[in-house]
C-alpha cells in the first residue's frame, strides 16, 4: 500500500460529465480526465464509454496484459 501512497496525486475534477450508464459513475470518468490518465481500470466496462479522451476504459485483465510485460523487465 505504501508504493500508492508515496506515488499518489490528488485529483479534483473541474467539470462535471454526463457519459456513463449510471450516473454515480460518471466521477470515475471526471477524475479520470481531471488526471489525463491513460487508463480506467473497472469490473463493470459496459457502464463506461471504451475511450474518454485519451483515457481507455478496461477491465483488470487487459490492464494486467498490457503492464505486465513492461514490469518484467
Amino acid at each position: 500500500m505504501w508504493i500508492i501512497e508515496n506515488s499518489a496525486h490528488r485529483i479534483v475534477p473541474s467539470v462535471r460529465l454526463c457519459v456513463a450508464v449510471d450516473p454515480d459513475d460518471d466521477i470515475f470518468v471526471e477524475c479520470a480526465d481531471a488526471a489525463k490518465a491513460d487508463y480506467l481500470v473497472t469490473g463493470n466496462i459496459s457502464h463506461f464509454p471504451r475511450y474518454w479522451n485519451r483515457t481507455k476504459v478496461v477491465t483488470s485483465r487487459e490492464f494486467l496484459d498490457i503492464v505486465a510485460p513492461h514490469l518484467l523487465s
